[in-house]
């Protein structure tokens, strides 16, 4: 308690010069500044990297080598899996020479997937282009910005939410090395110090460019992540980027077209490259289904982020982060393994408002809007125009009215 008092009074002292509105802002970044990722130097290195990629060729057999590369992945994530069985289990004479042999051949791993990164990165980005070019999301006839990505194993992101509601107040990238117990450390200082409920969570793509997209061993998750972080930067040259930050519900609009045009854009591009990877169709589709098909998980989130905004609203903060942490114990009981479920997990997930079930009615108007619109040029169309929340409403009765 005495260094929290300490800290907060150092925190006032130096704030004393900030303007009020942006004093909780300065706080916060000045004591998790140890943490933060640096954009800056992660840019001038990507960019070294892309320039220093100019002059690779094509590969004659440019599928061959993509299934290569993920299976390549595939193979560092049995090794890490492997590592931190070892980690966990009792040492003997002979874990310590399992634990090198092991690290050794992760190494090579890691040596050879980063010798293939770029010539994979450059391949993805000129199939995922193609369509998008078939899909005429182009600007004067060019796809723009160009796509361009770089696997990555992308920062962490520290989502700061007020305990009364459920909203971003916060986000700070953190630096990708930090191990889960300097998360959780991390996540309890702050609370206690600021008197907020935060999270690190981890991200599968950032939309920096290039974007950064996770090297998690599936070609789906790929191109629907490439795709997804492709349109972030092609809104930001529109009011529905420009507008971004203007309130909770244009960050859940923003993030939620981008999650339905990248899924889209992304399993076209599976389809159409890689047809014996790509799923069969959803069961809602094979059988013209009306209603999408919700799962466990999802109706029990739902349930659960009803009950508490319900409570929250009402002002029992105590009873609703019980609530969440009984609930948190149900989903692992179920085999969700959700490490901490609070204000900040609601906050930060409730943008992505894609998924069926999800109880933010954008989600479902954003859906509908998609329906109706035809293409996914005309969705886009609609909606990248949109500057307020009242806008989506505007652009489906507008989407409506074309029927």
């Amino acid at each position: 308690m005495a260094f929290v008092l300490l800290l907060n009074a150092l925190f006032l002292l130096k704030a004393s010069a900030v303007p009020p509105g942006e004093i909780f802002d300065y706080q916060v970044e000045s004591f998790v500044s140890p943490h933060q990722f640096s954009f800056t130097l992660w840019e001038m290195k990507a960019l070294w990297r892309k320039l220093s990629t100019l002059t690779l060729g094509s590969s004659s057999d440019e599928k061959r080598l993509v299934k290569d590369y993920f299976a390549l992945l595939e193979e560092i994530s049995r090794k890490k899996d492997t590592l931190s069985k070892l980690y966990a289990s009792e040492r003997t004479r002979y874990s310590g020479l399992a634990i090198w042999w092991v690290e050794k051949e992760l190494k090579g791993l890691r040596q050879r997937q980063a010798a293939l990164s770029p010539k994979v990165e450059k391949i993805l980005a000129k199939q995922i282009s193609e369509i998008l070019k078939e899909e005429g999301l182009t600007t004067l006839g060019l796809i723009w910005p160009p796509l361009s990505i770089q696997f990555e194993s992308p920062p962490h992101y520290l989502v700061i939410a007020p305990r009364d509601a459920l909203f971003v107040r916060k986000g700070i990238y953190l630096k990708p090395k930090m191990t889960l117990g300097e998360q959780e450390a991390l996540e309890e200082e702050i609370d206690e110090l600021f008197n907020v409920s935060s999270l690190v969570v981890e991200v599968g793509g950032l939309s920096s460019y290039p974007a950064m997209i996770l090297d998690y061993p599936s070609l789906e998750f790929a191109l629907k992540a490439s795709a997804h972080e492709w349109i972030h930067h092609y809104l930001a040259f529109r009011p529905l980027g420009w507008y971004y930050d203007y309130s909770p519900e244009m960050r859940t609009i923003n993030e939620t077209v981008a999650s339905i045009a990248g899924d889209e854009i992304g399993l076209k591009t599976l389809r159409r490259f890689y047809p014996e990877l790509a799923p069969p169709p959803r069961e809602e589709e094979e059988k013209g289904a009306k209603e999408p098909v919700i799962s466990e998980f999802q109706l029990l989130m739902r349930e659960t982020r009803l009950k508490v905004e319900e409570l929250l609203k009402a002002g029992d903060i105590e009873g609703a982060e019980r609530y969440m942490e009984e609930r948190r114990k149900l989903l692992v009981s179920k085999g969700y393994y959700i490490r901490k479920l609070n204000q900040a997990y609601f906050a930060f997930f409730g943008s992505y408002a894609a998924e069926p079930g999800h109880p933010d009615p954008i989600g479902e108007k954003l859906r509908l809007l998609r329906k109706k619109a035809g293409s996914l040029k005309e969705f886009i169309r609609l909606v990248e125009g949109i500057s307020s929340p009242e806008g989506l409403d505007k652009a489906l009765e507008k989407a409506q009215r074309n029927q």
